[in-house]
């Protein structure tokens, strides 16, 4: 589903559609057919900033391979600028052995 789309859900009042959603997410997580960053993603649309956040630090951990798009993912604009999401893009985008990101 793209931002665009879950944004409008978000905005039309879907909080209920994103519950059920998380609950489905972290459901899958638990069976290994679904990445923390895609619980994340929820957490984010649905305002719970801190679960957001942690469950994106648990993506890194995890080596997450979607976490590349963690600096364009609308989902996340309102965790832009709080200093945790500011130190994990760090991390995710930091040169690797003295390459280049």
């Amino acid at each position: 589903m793209t931002g665009l789309l879950k944004n409008t859900y978000r905005k039309l009042g879907g909080k209920d559609y994103w519950q059920e959603r998380l609950e489905v997410a972290r459901n899958r997580y638990d069976q290994h057919t679904v990445t923390p960053k895609a619980v994340a993603e929820i957490y984010a649309i649905l305002g719970d900033k801190e679960q957001a956040l942690d469950w994106l630090e648990k993506a890194y951990q995890e080596h997450d391979r979607f976490l590349v798009f963690l600096k364009v993912q609308s989902e996340f604009d309102d965790l832009r600028g709080n200093p945790r999401f500011d130190q994990l893009v760090a991390k995710v985008f930091a040169p690797k052995n003295g390459s280049a990101p």
